[in-house]
């Protein structure tokens, strides 16, 4: 389930301060970005292709945050928690809401 940009703006100021502990030292942000459009630091540029089916591979960017542990992980991020990777142990999706999060939480991408 994708984390939503509303979601993350019905939170009192105490729940963002909360998720945004969480996260500090225990998070990596990636994002990838259409080679077309600026690249911010740490990103993957995404290059043009087609899938199988004839669409092209990205429609637009993507973010990302990968938790190194889900232990104490807030209840408005569990819902959004999806299977990490072998590094990993969850990853949450939501462009605009990554971005909202990053902007009030000084998160940058990469290691935070």
């Amino acid at each position: 389930m994708t984390l939503k940009l509303s979601d993350w703006n019905n939170l009192s100021t105490s729940q963002k301060n909360n998720v945004i502990k969480f996260l500090r030292n225990n998070c990596k942000i990636d994002a990838e970005i259409p080679a077309s459009e600026p690249q911010q630091s740490n990103s993957y540029p995404i290059t043009a292709g087609t899938t199988s089916g004839g669409y092209p591979m990205k429609f637009g960017k993507e973010f990302r945050i990968y938790l190194i542990s889900a232990k104490n992980c807030p209840s408005f991020l569990q819902p959004h928690c999806m299977k990490g990777t072998r590094t990993y142990e969850a990853r949450i999706g939501g462009n605009e809401a990554i971005e909202a999060i990053m902007q009030y939480g000084g998160l940058k991408f990469g290691d935070n």
